[in-house]
């Protein structure tokens, strides 16, 4: 027979032992109850279900007294927990989710995940790779000729027309050219250039501008002038076309001019005050003349 001491020694340690265990189990019951209970609401039987489906689990994760002899074995509980899963439907889910206590359907999604998680961070283990959902996945990279807008079918197309010739003796004189351009939706506008002939160009990168702006243009001196416009869709397709545009500088006098009806009738000054004269000093007031008018 042992002293009575060492007796009451040995019942302490049980007892605190036991303690331990109780501990252990509660903290586990209470983790994977409140995650089954964060996946969906529970009846009082659906309750009961969840106490019966962790008992194996709560009975073999117990702390054990510890031993000098031999590492403890991992419990298969824990090798549950810590397997690998996809998302959706795969081996090994519903054995996952009878042991968390949630409908055990076998397919893996946001309730089970959540249920997973709690009881894997009440248990310290915080560095698992949950399973994504295909939403939350990142998109797969991108290369770079994928970026390209795509190519249309059409490629852009354009006519122009210069208009008559005319002929006079101005000082300057703006012409204006009437264009038709087409491009394909997909691709949309890019650009369209006027090269004027005379050294000048215009490039306008809206259609907004290219139609007020581009097909105009004040030539300083009589010439025949080649016209060419450019248009560029927005994937770097082009297409041109030109014609030619003359100014022929004549003396126009107080006899009616051969290719004007009726002479002058006025004139255009510098600073764009329009006169009705038709003489020499006819903007003497505006800077000078800038054109006449016929």
């Amino acid at each position: 027979m042992l002293p009575s001491g060492t007796e009451s020694s040995r019942s302490s340690r049980y007892d605190k032992l036991r303690g331990v265990r109780r501990v252990a189990a509660v903290a586990l019951a209470v983790a994977v109850l409140g995650a089954a209970c964060a996946a969906e609401p529970q009846t009082a039987t659906d309750s009961l279900r969840t106490q019966e489906s962790i008992a194996p689990f709560v009975a073999s994760s117990t702390i054990s007294a510890p031993s000098t002899t031999a590492a403890p074995e991992v419990p298969a509980e824990l090798a549950t927990l810590l397997a690998d899963y996809e998302w959706g439907e795969g081996p090994g889910v519903a054995d996952l989710q009878l042991l968390l206590g949630v409908s055990a359907d076998g397919d893996y999604g946001l309730a089970t995940r959540e249920a997973h998680s709690g009881l894997l961070r009440l248990i310290g283990i915080t560095d698992y790779d949950f399973p994504l959902a295909p939403w939350e996945s990142p998109p797969a990279p991108v290369s770079p000729a994928s970026t390209r807008a795509p190519v249309p079918s059409q490629a852009p197309s354009i006519s122009l027309e210069c208009g008559d010739s005319v002929a006079g003796d101005w000082t300057s004189y703006r012409a204006g050219f009437a264009a038709s351009v087409g491009w394909d939706n997909v691709a949309g506008f890019g650009s369209i250039t006027f090269d004027y002939g005379d050294g000048r160009s215009y490039t306008s990168w809206t259609w907004e501008d290219a139609e007020v702006n581009a097909p105009w243009h004040r030539y300083p001196d009589p010439g025949s002038y080649l016209v060419v416009a450019t248009i560029t869709d927005g994937t770097g397709q082009s297409a041109a076309a030109s014609c030619t545009w003359t100014w022929t500088w004549t003396w126009v006098s107080s006899t009616p001019s051969p290719f004007v009806s009726g002479g002058r009738t006025g004139a255009v000054c510098n600073d764009g005050w329009v006169s009705s004269a038709t003489g020499s000093g006819a903007c003497s007031w505006h800077g000078g003349v800038a054109y006449w008018l016929y």
